[in-house]
């Protein structure tokens, strides 16, 4: 969720979504596991975890007449693979003693009057598999 404080002439817009297996790939089901397995197994204190991916878009638009200086938080569970535009990377203290570490990013960008910008981020979180 992002939060707008006083500002009504700018929208965001967030979404992610997790990354979908390749049922033909390598490591997926009647294939065998191999360097291009679909999803990782991780076994962490007796308890099978699986890797998976997350892609996510944050997209802010500027409706007002001047430039203004936009500051973006988002959080999220897991290691952080990539991110758009070069933001502050954090680890939150709530998250030290669970299988997913708590991150936080902290964009602040400038975004002129009428501009739109599209930021990108992607990471892996453990799931936890119950065998499925």
């Amino acid at each position: 969720m992002l939060r707008i404080n006083k500002a009504l002439s700018v929208r965001t817009r967030s979404i992610e979504h997790e990354e979908q297996v390749n049922a033909s790939a390598p490591g997926a089901p009647g294939f065998p596991p191999g360097p291009g397995a679909a999803r990782d197994l991780v076994w962490i204190g007796g308890r099978a975890f699986r890797k998976s991916t997350v892609e996510g878009e944050v997209a802010v638009s500027n409706h007002r007449q001047d430039t203004i200086q936009l500051v973006i938080r988002r959080r999220f569970s897991g290691e952080l693979v990539k991110a758009d535009g070069a933001p502050k990377t954090s680890l939150r203290e709530e998250g030290a003693y669970s299988v997913n570490h708590r991150n936080e990013l902290l964009w602040t960008i400038p975004l002129k009057a009428g501009e739109e910008k599209k930021l990108m981020y992607r990471y892996t979180v453990l799931v936890a598999n119950d065998g499925n």
